[in-house]
């Protein structure tokens, strides 16, 4: 496992048109096991989700989001196969559809650099919906 500094910026498009942009520079770890990527972090204060550790496992077409903690959830991102799930918070536990638009990446982890970016559209039992981009640049 190797540390590396992460920038995170989540930009969240709600359905009546609001806009949240949250960006958040944190400490990681990179590292390749059984012929995935895997990027691991802990969230803070600015995402609200402090408490808890998210995991990106990156396999060719397809990345999957675990996280762990004070919020559970688990997102496959893959074009072309939307997924259901539940968001677990410390509000209660939320049913999800999620829509993956786009999804590309490019990490080196001998170069322990790299980029994510992600677009994807969510719906959280049926009453929220948003337009979702996750860029994530691996220093």
């Amino acid at each position: 496992m190797s540390k590396i500094m992460i920038d995170i910026k989540s930009t969240i498009e709600q359905i009546d048109g609001e806009e949240q942009v949250i960006e958040m520079l944190t400490e990681g770890e990179l590292f390749e096991k059984n012929g995935s990527i895997y990027l691991m972090y802990h969230e803070s204060e600015v995402s609200g989700m402090e408490g808890s550790r998210t995991m990106l496992k990156i396999d060719h077409d397809v990345i999957t989001m675990t996280r762990f903690g004070g919020t559970k959830s688990k997102i496959v991102f893959e074009v072309g196969h939307p997924m259901e799930s539940v968001y677990h918070t410390p509000y209660g536990a939320f049913d999800m559809h999620v829509e993956t638009e786009s999804l590309e990446h490019s990490v080196d982890v001998d170069k322990l650099k790299g980029h994510i970016d992600i677009k994807y559209q969510m719906v959280l039992e049926q009453v929220s919906s948003s337009k979702n981009h996750l860029e994530i640049n691996i220093k």
